[in-house]
């Protein structure tokens, strides 16, 4: 009767034991994956910060780019006026209109 009686012991024991054991490393995989979950967060936030900041910075560079073109349109518009052909003419090609003097001082 002992025998059985320490048999049955010995069982209930070593249920006891690996239900222990299987709720420990239950634990420790469920603190591993909280661990590794918040690291991939924190990484995956900074990396959406970064993304922010560089669509910033592009959007930035896209508005300089627009009003640069617009710069461009008006300029192109103005070369085409008599005005600039005049004024062209006579700083690159030192030419006159008809009866026009020039007055030049005398560089010593």
């Amino acid at each position: 009767m002992k025998r059985t009686e320490n048999k049955n012991l010995k069982a209930l024991r070593s249920k006891k034991k690996k239900k222990k054991t299987g709720r420990l490393t239950m634990g420790l995989v469920i603190v591993v994956l909280i661990v590794v979950l918040s690291y991939q967060m924190v990484s995956l936030y900074n990396r959406r910060n970064a993304y922010l900041d560089t669509e910033a910075e592009k959007q930035e560079e896209l508005l300089k780019a627009k009003k640069e073109s617009e710069e461009l349109l008006v300029y192109e518009e103005y070369t085409k006026t008599p005005e600039f052909i005049e004024s062209t003419a006579k700083k690159k090609l030192g030419m006159l209109k008809e009866n026009e003097i020039v007055f030049r001082e005398k560089q010593d």
